[in-house]
């Protein structure tokens, strides 16, 4: 894989007087190290729109500024003041192709530039959507100028880093929850217009959450909230690879309904549902047909009895500090921890089980792939005490307390 940001560094240490680059050299770049990629896209904006100028094209009545697409200039300089990274053209090609190739106007919105006193225009902020407009053929963009006072580059440099600053660091991040939601909706778009596959993963996940009442956002409030959707989309993920060609969307619903019934006033942490499932799936690997839906259900209903929420298992421990999940493995430990319950309430004195269901020797062959021996023997155990563990990647040894 073309590393384009130590291109880009090397170019700007060997052109350091003079570091501006055009959109042409850098298309240029990347059609002479990536043309797979160059190649696609080019075809993609090869359109009847961008003949035309692009959608929504200022019309005469516009007043505003507007510059030629191939005067803007972006400044690679070297130096800490350096107003903005080097170009991603992972991201340059994520945002033509989900434009469909046709470059909008509106959408685009004013680029953010600074005329300094050499007469250069400098791109500070939506450089790579001037890249898409130069690709596409637009000849000029709306800008948002400000023209520089002092012939001091270093602080016209040190001046755009601060609009860029103002402009994005101050802003609100838009939280992954966020994303997923605006994603969705894009992707439902793409898929009606028949632009993109039928299936879509963040489509499907969402549809699942529509079907148990949850809600990414909070947006929707008389849904439950979905703390986690990452690690929601992860486990779904991994349900749709193990349960192939079991309706494996019907058995993801089950156990997020099992969850939600046991605790119809809290969020779901997507941790926890990780967790829960990655336990059932082992279970079910290893032992088939042994445990039942019901009896999951009456495990959980017996963790809420005696006052466990699923913040038992994703939280530190109160009074040390420290994570009660092997460092890494969050997944599998919350996972191995349930099965210490799990164990408990197979042989609770009602039923009519009198062995644990998972014995330590079973336990280390269900999880010695993924968790140290030591931490799989004590947490079957049901241990309360600090032990040395060794990291497998670095060798080095840590204090990590094992609970329950």
């Amino acid at each position: 894989m073309i590393d384009f940001n130590k291109k880009q560094n090397e170019w700007a240490e060997d052109n350091s007087s003079d570091p501006y680059v055009s959109p042409e050299m850098q298309i240029k770049m990347w059609r002479d190290n990536d043309p797979k990629s160059y190649k696609a896209c080019i075809e993609k904006v090869d359109n009847p729109e961008n003949k035309a100028g692009g959608l929504n094209k200022p019309n005469g009545e516009y007043t505003g500024q507007m510059a030629r697409t191939d005067a803007l200039r972006k400044d690679l300089t070297i130096n800490k003041t350096r107003p903005q990274r080097p170009t991603d053209f992972t991201h340059l090609k994520k945002l033509i192709m989900e434009s469909d190739g046709v470059f909008n106007h509106a959408k685009a919105g004013h680029i953010q530039t600074a005329t300094r006193k050499d007469g250069t225009i400098s791109v500070w902020d939506h450089w790579h959507t001037s890249l898409f407009a130069y690709l596409a053929g637009i000849d000029y963009l709306r800008i948002d100028n400000y023209n520089h006072e002092d012939n001091d580059l270093e602080k016209a440099r040190m001046l755009e880093q601060e609009f860029f600053y103002s402009k994005n660091g101050l802003a609100k991040k838009v939280s992954e929850h966020e994303e997923h939601e605006k994603n969705v909706e894009r992707q439902r778009r793409l898929i009606r217009e028949k632009k993109a596959p039928s299936f879509n993963i963040d489509v499907a996940i969402d549809d699942i959450m529509t079907k148990t009442g949850l809600s990414a956002t909070g947006r929707l409030v008389n849904n439950k909230k979905l703390n986690g959707i990452l690690s929601f989309k992860n486990t779904y993920k991994k349900i749709r690879s193990y349960y192939k060609g079991q309706n494996p969307d019907k058995i993801f619903i089950n156990s997020i309904k099992q969850i939600t019934k046991v605790w119809p006033n809290d969020e779901i942490k997507a941790y926890f549902l990780e967790g829960y499932c990655d336990l059932k799936q082992r279970i079910d690997e290893h032992l088939p047909n042994k445990v039942t839906e019901t009896d999951w259900q009456e495990f959980l209903d017996s963790l809420a009895k005696f006052g466990e929420k699923q913040t038992s298992f994703t939280t530190v421990d109160k009074d040390s500090g420290k994570a009660k999940n092997e460092k890494g493995k969050a997944t599998e430990s919350i996972s191995l921890r349930l099965l210490y319950h799990f164990n408990n309430w197979w042989k609770r004195p009602e039923s009519p089980h009198k062995q644990v269901l998972v014995n330590q020797a079973k336990a280390l062959k269900m999880y010695n792939n993924d968790l140290t021996d030591l931490y799989i023997k004590a947490t079957i155990k049901g241990a309360r005490k600090s032990i040395e563990v060794e990291c497998p990647n670095c060798q080095h040894d840590f204090k990590h307390t094992i609970e329950e």
